[in-house]
């Protein structure tokens, strides 16, 4: 080969070689969103205009409230309905304290009924935190009237959790903030995950090979 084809070959194995780079440190620093991908949201996230937290979810206690089927998006059934459901509730934990105990989920419709529980250490303060009903997909139970009930169990009252509520307008009823999501195959959620970190990681390697020759 000639210098020039070398000079060519050597910085396109540089190139791939600081793609390869990249994309080992982002699929290590953001292992926890790769996991999160399977999580498909069918609304918009929702904005608190009135917040306010519930009491504390100590042993015992309880709070249930509609499931609010009207924000789902368009055509999330025809495309997803097939697929596990979950609801995301935005926790209060106190600023990270040292919670401990388990919350029961229980989501009721007019012919189906699923269970989950959520340990509270996993749980980070002012963030979603999605809880799946395995058993349950989306068009068992969408459109249909449905409760969620959340009950605090193992848990003393200093060391429980709270939900974030809000109201849908400066007159209306408190109700819990959650969101609608479906739970994706696990090849189908990782092959995107990687798709769209291979698209950074070669983003980056580009940029770094730009600055590097520049004199």
């Amino acid at each position: 080969m000639s210098g020039k084809a070398w000079r060519v070959f050597w910085r396109s194995l540089a190139l791939l070689g600081v793609t390869g780079l990249a994309l080992l440190i982002l699929s290590a620093r953001y292992d926890e969103v790769i996991a999160d991908y399977r999580l498909k949201p069918l609304d918009n996230k929702p904005h608190l205009a009135h917040p306010k937290k519930t009491d504390r979810l100590a042993t015992g206690v309880s709070v249930t409230q509609p499931v609010d089927w009207s924000r789902l998006q368009p055509h999330s059934l025809a495309r997803f309905g097939d697929r596990p459901l979950c609801l995301s509730f935005y926790f209060a934990t106190f600023g990270n304290a040292d919670n401990v105990g388990v919350l029961d989920v229980v989501i009721d419709g007019e012919a189906q009924t699923a269970e989950a529980e959520v340990f509270v250490d996993e749980l980070r303060d002012n963030r979603f935190h999605a809880v799946c009903f395995d058993a349950l997909s989306l068009e068992a139970i969408a459109r249909q009237p449905a409760t969620v009930t959340i009950t605090g169990r193992d848990s003393p009252a200093e060391q429980a959790v709270a939900l974030w509520q809000d109201r849908e307008n400066a007159g209306g009823e408190p109700f819990i903030v959650h969101r609608l999501l479906v739970k994706r195959p696990a090849p189908e959620a990782r092959e995107d995950a990687y798709a769209l970190l291979a698209i950074v990681s070669f983003t980056i390697a580009v940029l770094l090979m730009a600055a590097w020759r520049r004199p």
